[in-house]
């Protein structure tokens, strides 16, 4: 039963990973990983899979540098 809630979570931040933050997951189907979750369950997983989403686009976020032009300016290398 853990690995199904598993799965479930992992579709869910899948799920929401593949669209911008301001989409509603009330737009699509739920994940058919999920098929058969209802009630506080099926939002709990929800949730969970959110949270997982946002932790994944934070690590993403840390792990791309942002090229503001500045590090180009303070090394003295000139944009291409």
């Amino acid at each position: 039963m853990a690995a199904a809630r598993l799965d479930c979570i992992d579709a869910w931040a899948d799920l929401l990973l593949a669209h911008p933050r301001n989409w509603s997951p009330k737009e699509d189907p739920t994940p058919e990983e999920c098929a058969g979750q209802s009630g506080d369950a099926a939002i709990e997983l929800e949730h969970q899979g959110s949270m997982k989403a946002e932790e994944e686009r934070a690590r993403r976020a840390a792990a791309s540098p942002i090229d503001d032009g500045a590090s180009l300016t303070a090394t003295g290398t000139e944009r291409p």
